[in-house]
């Protein structure tokens, strides 16, 4: 079962869905599908949100969409947050697809 966050009571894979529901509509499409959706939240400590990016993305990810995610995490929490994005590892299957 999926973990709930603190203060929402929804999993952070519902808080990601509707962040990047918000954010598809405010990106180019090719955008969205390059970058967005090969990202992930992978925590939600407190006031602060983690986001993972695959490692192929160029490093320069978190100055390029740091700020606009911060917002979207922020309308759809409700409150003040913080983002730190990090690169994740491929998965065996990332791979495979390589």
């Amino acid at each position: 079962m999926a973990k709930r966050a603190e203060t929402t009571g929804r999993t952070k894979e519902e808080i990601w869905g509707a962040t990047l529901k918000r954010a598809r509509g405010k990106v180019s499409r090719a955008n969205y599908e390059t970058y967005f959706e090969t990202m992930a939240l992978v925590s939600l400590d407190g006031e602060v949100a983690t986001i993972g990016f695959p490692s192929w993305l160029h490093p320069e990810m978190p100055l390029r969409f740091g700020k606009f995610l911060k917002g979207e995490l922020r309308a759809v929490l409700h409150r003040p947050i913080n983002v730190t994005m990090v690169t994740m590892k491929a998965t065996e299957e990332d791979e495979e697809e390589s």
